[in-house]
């Protein structure tokens, strides 16, 4: 007999980064002006959608995530994983619930 750990893991994640976002998403904002967080937001979910798109399909989270941090450490964006993880997980929850 298998068990089906699909939906415990979609609430796993989905728990992680409801937290991320609220803890680190006002700690970032302290930290920036609006222009820097704007300028950062719009340069991660380029990242984010071209990982959703080199990696398409599901499971493939781990891949697309460092995807997108070794892209924006090739492109000089000095943000810490935290900060970035939080970002990450924010866009990915827009892209899979458009409607809010």
């Amino acid at each position: 007999m298998t068990i089906d750990l699909t939906a415990i893991l979609t609430a796993v994640i989905a728990l992680i980064g409801a937290i991320l976002t609220g803890v680190a998403i006002p700690y970032i904002k302290s930290k920036t002006t609006q222009t820097q967080r704007d300028t950062a937001l719009l340069v991660i979910s380029t990242a984010v959608k071209a990982a959703e798109q080199l990696y398409a399909g599901s499971g493939k989270g781990v891949e697309k995530k460092q995807y997108v941090i070794d892209w924006l450490a090739a492109h000089n964006v000095k943000m810490n994983l935290d900060e970035i993880d939080a970002q990450i997980e924010a866009i990915v929850w827009e892209l899979k619930n458009p409607q809010g």
